[in-house]
């Protein structure tokens, strides 16, 4: 699947506090794929040295459009977590751009073997974007995430340098 948008689309900045209310309530509207996390967690994340807590913006009118956090920044082995992407106008191909963005940071930048994430299972246009970009479904954690009275499970997906690499 091919996008009108390309990675030049929409820049990356390190999230400041300042940002942290558009993040909650774009975390909140996203409430069905990803979990809420407080305020005080959030700026945890952003201070914290293992992690990459990120602004997407428009590089054409620098709007805010969501945000992403990495965790595993100093993993020995190698391994980054995107623990969360929340883009707040879906079906426009920002979605890809950041992914696009994102991986090259993780490969290039950070010298990473491997990018991973888990996503719920009836995201499924969420898993149907991880693999049209390279990422491989490597197993399924059942029943893992409590939302609200009940249990969802989560799929694992990850890409290795070599296969980013071969894109």
């Amino acid at each position: 699947m091919t996008t009108s948008f390309s990675t030049q689309a929409v820049r990356l900045r390190d999230c400041r506090e300042s940002d942290l209310e558009f993040v909650l309530e774009a975390e909140h509207d996203a409430a069905e794929f990803v979990c809420n996390w407080s305020r005080d967690r959030h700026l945890d994340a952003v201070k914290s040295l293992d992690c990459d807590h990120l602004v997407v913006q428009s590089v054409f009118d620098d709007r805010l459009l969501g945000f992403v956090m990495l965790s595993g920044i100093t993993d020995p082995d190698k391994s980054i977590n995107l623990k969360r992407i929340v883009i707040t106008d879906p079906g426009k191909g920002y979605g890809r751009a950041v992914l696009r963005r994102i991986m090259a940071r993780v490969f290039n930048e950070y010298g990473a073997h491997r990018l991973w994430l888990d996503v719920r299972t009836q995201n499924v246009w969420a898993q149907t974007l991880y693999e049209s970009e390279g990422f491989i479904r490597e197993g399924v954690f059942r029943e893992c995430d409590k939302v609200g009275d009940h249990y969802e499970s989560l799929i694992i997906m990850s890409i290795l340098e070599d296969e980013f690499r071969h894109l």
